[in-house]
């Protein structure tokens, strides 16, 4: 299983691999936001020939045709507000913080 974070941008999209064991297979990179783009990300988790686990920022417009993508080609993907992220970490920071 790869686990695979994107942060979705306007003009570009940034990408983060994890195994399962940790290992990074592919250093981080960046692809356009174009179709180019998508398949070059799609190249490059099919090279890797495992199951994909996909999280991203939920950003509205910038991320919609990444997620039609994505979805048309079966990737398991997770959207996150990254608001709701930082208001979970701040909790957890202000509990153990006493």
């Amino acid at each position: 299983m790869l686990y695979v974070r994107i942060d979705v941008a306007k003009h570009k999209h940034d990408f983060a691999l994890l195994d399962e064991q940790g290992e990074i297979p592919i250093k981080n990179k960046y692809f356009p936001n174009s179709l180019d783009g998508f398949a070059y990300l799609n190249k490059k988790l099919q090279q890797l020939n495992e199951t994909s686990l996909i999280a991203l920022e939920d950003t509205g417009h910038y991320s919609f045709n990444l997620l039609a993508f994505l979805h048309e080609n079966n990737y398991q993907t997770y959207t996150y507000n990254p608001f709701r992220l930082l208001v979970i970490e701040e909790s957890y920071h202000h509990m153990w913080s006493w």
